[in-house]
C-alpha cells in the first residue's frame, strides 16, 4: 500500500527535465481480468514508454479499459461473464448522488455506499445530494444511466470546468437550489421507485473546504504549466486534484485562512508522469491579472 499523507504545506520545488520521456501511471491491479505485463515492477510502477498526449502505456491502457468495461457496463452484461473480483465489488450497497461544482455544473454519479463521501472529495465536488441507495452496484448503474438518458445529466465534469468554477464561483445557494431541483426530477423517474431502498433518507454533503479556507477567498489561475519549466510553490489546500498554491518566495501565511500573498489554483494532473529534478531553480516571473468581470 502506498503511504498516505496530507498535501497541505507540501512544497513543490523542481524543474522539468527537457526531452525526458513521460512515465506511465500504471493500471488497475488485483483483478483477474487484468493482463499483467513484465514492465510492472515490484513497487507497482510501470517502466513502459508513454506517447505524448497520453498518461499510460498501451498495455496499461488496455488493462484499465478492461477494468472499466467490467465495472461500468456490468449492468448491461450477463453476470456470469463479469470478472469475479468485479462481481464481489458490485455485490454491496451503492449510493446514487448528484454532485455540483462551482462553475454550476451538475453530474450524476455512483459509489459503494461506504466510500461515497471520499469519492466526492476525490472528484472535487463542492456540494452534493446523496439521493438514493440501491442493494447492489448493478441497480445503481441502471438508475444512473436512466438519469443521464431521460434527464440529460452527464456522468462527468471536465477538470477545466472545475478550475473555472473556483476562479469564478457560483454561490452556494444557487448550487443547492439546482441540486434540489434536479433531485426532484430524479425522484419522478419510474426507475427511482423500482430500484432504490426507500428506507434510506437523502442527505446533503458539503466539501470540507466549502465553509472556510483559501477557496473562499479571491483566487487567480497559476499562469504556467506544471509540466514544463521550473516551479517553486507551496500547496495550501486541495479541491479534488486542483490545488490552491502560493509561491514559496512570496509572503503568504497559510493556515485555515490566508493572510497576505496571492493564492493561485492549478490542476496537479499536469505533472502526472512528468520526469523532473528536485531543487530550487530560477523560475519564470508570475504576473497576475484580475478578472474583468
Amino acid at each position: 500500500m502506498p503511504s498516505v499523507f496530507s498535501a497541505r504545506g507540501l512544497e513543490l520545488m523542481y524543474r522539468v527535465i527537457p526531452g525526458a520521456p513521460l512515465h506511465c501511471l500504471g493500471s488497475v491491479r488485483g483483478h483477474s481480468s487484468a493482463r499483467d505485463h513484465s514492465s510492472i515492477e515490484a513497487d507497482g510502477a510501470c517502466r513502459n514508454p508513454v506517447q505524448r498526449g497520453s498518461k499510460r502505456c498501451v498495455p496499461c491502457s488496455i488493462n484499465d479499459a478492461l477494468h472499466a468495461s467490467s465495472l461500468h457496463h456490468a449492468h448491461n452484461r450477463d453476470r456470469i461473464e463479469i470478472d469475479p473480483e468485479v462481481r464481489r465489488h458490485l455485490a454491496q450497497p451503492n449510493d446514487l448522488y448528484l454532485a455540483a461544482f462551482r462553475d454550476g455544473s451538475i453530474k450524476v454519479g455512483t459509489s459503494s455506499a461506504w466510500r461515497t463521501e471520499e469519492r466526492l472529495t476525490e472528484q472535487g465536488a463542492w456540494l452534493a445530494l446523496i439521493v438514493a441507495r440501491t442493494t447492489d452496484g448493478y441497480e445503481v448503474r441502471n438508475l444512473e444511466d436512466a438519469v443521464t438518458r431521460k434527464l440529460g445529466i452527464p456522468q462527468s465534469v471536465a477538470t477545466t470546468r472545475k478550475v473555472r468554477g473556483l476562479l469564478q464561483p457560483t454561490d452556494d445557494s444557487t448550487l443547492l437550489a439546482k441540486l434540489n431541483a434536479t433531485a426532484r426530477d430524479v425522484a419522478t423517474l419510474p426507475d427511482f421507485d423500482q430500484r432504490t431502498d426507500r428506507s434510506v433518507e437523502p442527505r446533503t454533503w458539503r466539501n470540507e473546504h466549502a465553509m472556510a479556507g483559501p477557496f473562499r477567498g479571491r483566487l487567480h489561475e497559476y499562469p504556467h504549466r506544471l509540466n514544463t519549466g521550473a516551479h517553486q510553490v507551496r500547496i495550501v489546500d486541495l479541491c479534488g486534484r486542483v490545488a490552491a498554491v502560493t509561491t514559496v518566495s512570496g509572503d503568504g501565511v497559510l493556515d485555515d485562512g490566508v493572510s497576505g500573498g496571492d493564492v493561485l489554483v492549478v490542476d496537479l494532473g499536469q505533472i502526472f508522469g512528468v520526469e523532473h529534478e528536485i531543487g530550487r531553480f530560477s523560475t519564470d516571473e508570475i504576473a497576475l491579472q484580475g478578472s474583468l468581470f
